[in-house]
Formats: structure tokens, C-alpha cells, sequence
């Protein structure tokens, strides 16, 4: 019954949302650097750990967000300066959608720091569930 569950909803969110634009918002996390060679242009140059309010965890992210190499250029001055608990604004293409192992994730097109804040408890990172 799970994996016809599983397979029902991976096969919903194909055809209604991946690859889909959003716009949405929340609290950063954390961010995770890839293995991304600095000189090579890639989707993956960091991930950014997004909480959501509301939020699917007590303890862990609710997203992660692929920054590419080219947006982390054009706002390096936000990822130099971003805290844990800054909220943020984004906008991004909806790559995959999460499950127990493997966190929603998505590919940030911009971001941007509203200027908010709110604290957050110790955030969990679990590598396995990043993309």
C-alpha cells in the first residue's frame, strides 16, 4: 500500500507540479557547499536549507534550494551575510518532491533577504536527504 501511495503521488506531482515556478518564502537554515569545481558553471554550487512556517519538522529543513554557480555570483553579498532564522524570499523551479529519506527540492532563479528574522531551534542536517 505505500508504494502504490508512493507511486500515486510521484506520478500527481509530475504531471501538476515538477518543474513548476513558485514564488515562497522562509527562514534560513543552513547552507551545504557542493563538490562543485569553483571554476566550472553548475546548478548545484551550494544548497540552501530553507524551514517553512508552517513546517512538516520540529528538527529538520523543509526544502532544500539548488543555488547555481551563476546566482551565487549575482548575490554573493546575501550569502556572505545570511544567518540561520533570516527570512528569505525566493523564487525557484520545483525539481523533486521530498519523502522520508529525501528532502522537496528545488532550483533557485533569485533570492532575496526580507529583512525579518526569527529564531530557530537546532536545525538536524541529514547529507543523505540532500540532492
Amino acid at each position: 500500500m505505500i508504494v502504490e501511495n508512493f507511486v500515486h503521488a510521484r506520478g500527481v506531482f509530475n504531471k501538476k507540479y515538477e518543474n513548476n515556478i513558485v514564488e515562497w518564502d522562509g527562514y534560513f537554515a543552513d547552507s551545504k557547499t557542493t563538490n562543485t569545481l569553483p571554476y566550472f558553471s553548475s546548478d548545484h554550487a551550494i544548497n540552501v536549507l530553507v524551514k517553512m512556517m508552517p513546517t512538516e519538522s520540529s528538527v529538520y529543513p523543509d526544502l532544500v534550494l539548488s543555488v547555481s554557480t551563476d546566482l551565487l555570483k549575482r548575490r554573493r553579498a546575501l550569502f556572505n551575510s545570511v544567518k540561520k532564522g533570516d527570512h528569505i524570499r525566493f523564487r525557484a523551479t520545483i525539481q523533486a518532491l521530498g519523502n522520508e529519506f529525501k528532502m522537496h527540492h528545488l532550483h533557485a532563479l533569485d533570492i532575496e533577504m526580507t529583512g525579518n528574522h526569527k529564531e530557530l531551534s537546532e536545525i538536524i542536517v541529514r547529507e543523505s536527504a540532500l540532492p
